[in-house]
């Protein structure tokens, strides 16, 4: 059995126990044997270690209180320190190293980047900016290298187990660890004896130490264990907490409800001035629905007891205090944080009973209904709403409600029910006798009334709800270019910023060309095994990794194309990546069409749904209608409500992606989409392994890739936003000027530096996508071969859409190149369509394309003939006399002339 017990002497009076690793063992614990492997696993075990320099004492102190019994005090809070990566051969290192830990130390199983870096709270930004980091999950993370998994057994509801029998408790469920060797030692507080002899405490309470080969799959194996110990009998069970609420449990990690409100209530209503029943309804919220309502008492970690209320009306004050659990105050009272100004609903997030969220609210407000009380009831719910702040005018005539990090839409169905979830609504019945004498006034309770919702729908403009543009989960900038990274809502731009983070990462504000640089290589590191085709595709995805931090702020922004010659290249991964930067998590997938009217109502129930990110997955025909490009160069998108007359406009702030096999882009659709190529250049892409996931890289680092993005366009900012991206692509002013322009900022810097740009991605203007697109589209072929096929044939004389089929077919046959080019064009059943070829030269009216142009030289009875004409540039290469022609708006020939001066031409109007 690869077990290595660790006895430890007997206990004192005062215990250190720093990382819960140094402990005492009960009178009978000397009987264990110390049994070693007779092979031991072998590997190189990583792990952190964390020295406080303030305060002094980061562990538990264990000692006797007045009746001799055991006294427990709370590890602290560590405010400043030192992180030391750690690695030992095995885990007798492990056993070793942690026996020399003092009581200013923790171990974290997550590794640093750095292999020694102070360490700070997340709210000291100066302290980060000065190359500190903060103890967050994103900075100690779990590695793809061997590791350490840690697991924690708190004792049964019904009984207790040696250390031999959880560890034969956790081989019966999950047989794989069989072989696993393991490091066992108690839990902090276990197998504690007093100076007498006498026992504090059972050696209850295990921790078992297991090498992992990929510590990564840490997470994934605890959550897979914890399943199967809940499939095998006696694996998992619930505990009923203070209040009666049900805490599942396992091996690792109603009446009783009533009681305890019962119990609380009466005192709750002496000291709040409230009726019983109203305190029995705060208790009740609370244990069953982990709600808080306004007269709910909350005691601070000095003792102070605050109402709910209070928080809420200055959260300013009491944002990111420590209290006690709600509902069991009488044990530790730093055990749960108020969340107030993270633009979610406010809460109060308890680490008690594996983590409990509380929703604070406002006591609800009393609405009286009645015969003629319907404008009052009205003006009064909405009166609740504005002031509750929880919904917001959206688009033209949209209500929208916001949670879970996106805004929704919502229905008269959804508003019915919020009303009643806010306001309390009654009518009063008066009773009388028979000489109309009043003998009893009663209050009854009533449902929130439908009209309520209908008219408050109905009150387009005059509402007076905050306006929403976008939610964001990260900072980003505003349109300005001037930093948003205050969570809640900024009027002026109508965004809108949640996060669940106590401290968010800091944004530096006028970063240098050095801090650009770097935080390029950070955007860089997770998608730099993708197998770009060139220069361009790098550019094209940095682009789309800056929009996704930006797109809140844009009004509009071009799509991104991931294509590649074969399938498992990784276009759809790498597009996953691009768009956790915009959601925080995986991206769903939306079959694509290019049918306009199915396309339209794709498009407008994604926004309806609150979709982030649309992800048109395996593309496979050529991608272009006018339902897209209306998309892409709209900051609003309208479509009218299924089930309903009306038309509903939302705001357009989605970040379009799309990935396929050899994508082709159609229309004018082509100048929309930026396309990126990957090419891993084998036959079987597919079977390609990586040391890790980018996917997951992103996600778990999303918070400092977003500031990375913001610190390269603040950079830009900083440096006087100089114009280096020739021209100014037209439709996406704001993205040129935030994205695109900073990226070519960025790569001449780079060049400028002289730094060692090894690990820096080489890079050209994402827009040089745009003209290779152009080059590429097949309308635009389309119309260079009848252009040039049309002026070889015809030149200047002015010809019909008949005469031009009738010449093809007849005289040149059906082998020409200009029937080829007209095939293409108007081809239907191996004949060439006259009414097809002549929608298609008014389409392509004026459109220069390789120096030559179409227009109507006459019209005589609505028959149209057309001309093509040169630039001059085109006849000086063909050595032919260019045809002068001065042009009207209608792209209709005024005057001809065989020949001209260079200076009688303008760019303009003559051709």
């Amino acid at each position: 059995m690869n077990v290595l017990i660790d006895p430890c002497p007997l206990a004192t009076k005062n215990l250190a126990t720093p990382d819960n690793s140094h402990n005492c063992e009960p009178e009978n614990a000397g009987d264990a044997e110390q049994t070693k492997p007779a092979d031991p696993t072998k590997l190189p075990l990583a792990f952190t270690v964390i020295t406080s320099i303030r305060p002094t004492r980061l562990t538990k102190i264990i000692g006797l209180n007045a009746a001799g019994g055991m006294r427990k005090e709370t590890a602290a809070m560590l405010g400043q320190g030192h992180a030391q990566r750690v690695v030992v051969a095995d885990l007798n290192g492990l056993k070793s190293h942690l026996d020399g830990l003092t009581s200013a130390q923790a171990v974290t199983w997550g590794v640093t980047k750095q292999e020694a870096v102070a360490v700070c709270t997340q709210g000291n930004a100066e302290a980060q900016q000065a190359g500190a980091i903060a103890r967050t999950r994103e900075n100690f993370q779990f590695m793809a290298a061997p590791g350490v998994m840690m697991l924690d057994h708190d004792g049964l509801p019904d009984g207790e187990l040696s250390a031999l029998q959880f560890r034969d408790r956790l081989i019966a469920a999950a047989p794989a660890l069989a072989d696993a060797p393991m490091l066992w030692r108690p839990s902090a507080s276990a197998g504690c004896v007093g100076p007498d002899g006498s026992v504090l405490s059972g050696l209850t309470r295990h921790r078992l130490y297991i090498p992992v080969a990929d510590a990564s799959l840490i997470p994934e194996a605890g959550k897979a264990l914890e399943a199967l110990l809940w499939a095998a009998p006696g694996g998992g069970w619930c505990d009923v907490g203070a209040a009666g609420q049900r805490l599942p449990r396992c091996l690792v990690d109603g009446s009783a409800r009533r009681d305890w409100v019962a119990d609380k209530a009466p005192a709750l209503a002496q000291r709040r001035g409230i009726k019983l029943a109203q305190a029995t309804n705060v208790l009740e919220r609370a244990a069953v629905h982990q709600v808080l309502m306004g007269d709910f008492e909350l005691t601070c970690a000095d003792g102070q007891v605050v109402t709910v209320a209070q928080l809420l009306d200055n959260p300013y004050c009491w944002h990111n205090t420590r209290f006690a659990d709600p509902l069991d105050p009488d044990a530790d009272k730093r055990v749960a944080v108020a969340r107030l100004l993270n633009g979610t609903r406010p809460d109060l997030f308890s680490h008690r009973h594996g983590g409990m969220r509380y929703e604070l609210r406002r006591q609800s407000a009393r609405v009286q209904l009645g015969r003629g009380m319907r404008v009052d009831a009205t003006d009064a719910v909405l009166h609740v709403l504005r002031e509750r702040s929880e919904l917001f005018d959206f688009g033209t005539n949209a209500i929208a409600f916001v949670a879970d990090g996106k805004a929704t839409p919502v229905s008269r169905d959804w508003l019915v029910d919020h009303a009643g979830r806010v306001a309390e609504f009654y009518s009063v019945k008066t009773e009388r006798d028979e000489d109309g004498n009043v003998t009893s006034i009663r209050e009854i309770p009533e449902d929130a009334p439908s009209y309520i919702a209908n008219a408050i729908i109905a009150k387009h403009g005059s509402r007076n709800f905050r306006k929403l543009t976008a939610v964001t989960t990260a900072p980003t900038l505003r349109p300005d270019g001037s930093v948003f990274d205050e969570p809640g809502h900024d009027p002026a731009t109508g965004l809108m910023y949640v996060t669940t983070e106590a401290y968010p990462l800091a944004v530096p504000s006028a970063p240098t060309v050095d801090q650009a640089l770097d935080a390029l290589g950070k955007l860089w590191h997770p998608i730099r095994l993708f197998p770009f085709a060139d220069d361009v595709a790098v550019g094209v995805t940095l682009a789309a990794m800056l929009a996704a931090c930006l797109r809140p702020a844009l009004p509009t922004c071009p799509a991104t194309g991931f294509d590649a010659p074969a399938a498992g290249t990784g276009k759809t991964l790498l597009a996953k990546c691009i768009g956790a930067l915009a959601t925080g998590g995986d991206v769903a997938v939306l079959p694509p069409t290019n049918e306009e009217d199915e396309c339209r109502k794709r498009l407008f129930a994604a926004l309806r749904g609150g979709s982030k990110v649309l992800l048109w997955d395996n593309v496979r025909e050529p991608l272009g209608n006018s339902v897209i490009d209306s998309f892409l160069t709209s900051s609003l998108f309208a479509d009218r409500v299924l089930g309903v007359s009306e038309n509903v406009e939302l705001p357009n702030r989605a970040l379009f992606l799309v990935s396929g096999n050899n994508l082709v882009l159609t229309g004018d659709t082509h100048r929309r989409i930026l396309l990126a190529r990957l090419d891993a250049q084998i036959e079987t892409p597919f079977k390609r392994e990586f040391e890790f996931d980018p996917l997951t890289e992103v996600c778990n680092n999303r918070q400092a890739l977003v500031v990375a993005a913001l610190t390269i366009v603040l950079a830009y900012i900083a440096a006087g936003r100089p114009k280096v991206g020739k021209g100014r692509i037209a439709s996406f002013e704001l993205w040129d000027d935030l994205v695109r322009q900073p990226l070519c900022w960025l790569r001449e810097r780079m060049v400028e530096s002289g730094r060692d740009v090894t690990d820096l991605p080489l890079f050209v203007d994402p827009a040089d996508s745009i003209d290779r697109a152009a080059s590429e589209n097949p309308e635009t072929a389309k119309l260079a071969a009848l252009l040039n096929a049309w002026v070889t044939t015809f030149g200047t004389t002015p010809t019909s859409p008949a005469q031009a089929i009738t010449k093809a077919t007849e005289h040149f046959g059906a082998h020409s190149v200009l029937f080829d080019a007209l095939d293409e064009i108007a081809g239907q059943n191996g004949k060439l369509n006259v009414r097809i070829l002549g929608r298609w030269l008014e389409r392509h009216s004026g459109q220069l394309c390789t120096g030559l142009r179409l227009v109507l030289a006459n019209r005589t009875n609505g028959l149209k003939r057309w001309t093509v004409v040169r630039t001059v540039e085109r006849a000086t290469a063909d050595k032919a006399s260019p045809t002068v022609a001065r042009v009207v708006p209608s792209c209709e020939i005024e005057a001809v002339a065989d020949t001209a001066e260079a200076s009688q031409f303008d760019d303009v109007r003559i051709f």
